[in-house]
């Protein structure tokens, strides 16, 4: 999917909200405030319906007739009143040009190379009939960068996701999302993308 920056043209906001689980009167409507509720009323359901005090992320997107919506954010539901601390960001739809269906192998390629870790990219794109220049050529068209920086963001989102929601210790998470060792994902986080490990909340050590 490409998404065109015409003139910078969408919309995004914060939303801080506590909401009495069971009534959503006050938020009839507000239909990306709604959808949030429902999303984390269901999670509750599913993951610890008995637990008093949860911390879970939230995630999700949704379409309108005329934009694409993605929230992302936390909620905290203490007793039976949740707060939500969500980010909107709304994208017209008609700044979204799909791309070649053609390109589409690379959804399976890196699921491939996410499954078998020190498999050779040339080989990888022989296996799609592909010589490595175009393969690395449909990488940028398709995921925005070559192959190997899109595959070390996704290793990162997992990454993040087992610090703030885990109580593995960070060479665990180096060595289950695929980095070298810590070292590695260290220099990665800190010093490629100034992104300091140690910023990043650990919300199940926290009382």
């Amino acid at each position: 999917m490409e998404i065109l920056p015409s003139g910078f043209d969408y919309y995004k906001r914060k939303i801080v909200k506590d909401c009495v689980l069971g009534t959503s009167e006050e938020i009839e409507h507000d239909l990306v405030l709604k959808k949030a509720l429902k999303w984390a009323e269901l999670n509750i359901n599913l993951l610890n319906p008995d637990k008093q005090h949860q911390i879970f992320p939230i995630h999700l997107h949704f379409f309108t007739t005329s934009s694409v919506i993605i929230l992302s954010g936390m909620a905290e539901l203490e007793n039976s009143v949740l707060r939500l601390n969500i980010h909107e960001l709304s994208i017209p739809r008609r700044i979204i040009k799909l791309t070649s269906g053609k390109l589409h192998y690379l959804n399976d390629s890196l699921e491939v190379y996410c499954s078998e870790r020190h498999k050779n990219l040339r080989d990888l794109a022989r296996h799609y009939n592909k010589d490595y220049q175009q393969f690395q050529q449909d990488c940028k068209s398709y995921f925005r960068s070559t192959f190997y920086q899109f595959y070390t963001k996704v290793k990162m989102i997992h990454a993040v996701d087992d610090i703030l929601f885990s109580k593995m210790c960070f060479k665990e998470i180096a060595d289950k999302n695929g980095f070298t060792d810590y070292n590695n994902m260290y220099k990665i986080f800190n010093t490629k993308y100034d992104f300091p490990l140690d910023k990043i909340p650990r919300f199940l050590f926290e009382d």
